[in-house]
């Protein structure tokens, strides 16, 4: 990971991008090695669907998160204008 980040502490998009860089480099990297490991094939599309569901709610998780640091500088946009 590029860094943490506390409470106090606002993202840039910059810094955004490289987090999320990293993690799909790990995910890839994770994916990739155990399924090619793999010989037996039920088990290889567990670990496919497993990897899914996780960057699914990695994905999910992202968006509430955006969403959620997006509306207090869209509320403050409403007034400033109102």
């Amino acid at each position: 990971m590029c860094m943490s980040v506390s409470k106090e502490h606002k993202l840039n998009d910059t810094e955004i991008y490289c987090d999320l860089l990293s993690l799909i480099a790990e995910v890839e990297n994770v994916d990739v090695i155990s399924i090619a490991d793999t010989s037996n094939i039920p088990s290889a599309l567990e670990r496919l669907m497993l990897g899914v569901k996780y960057v699914m709610f990695d994905l999910d998780a992202t968006r509430r998160e955006r969403d959620s640091l997006k509306k207090p500088l869209e509320d403050n946009g409403t007034q400033s204008q109102g």
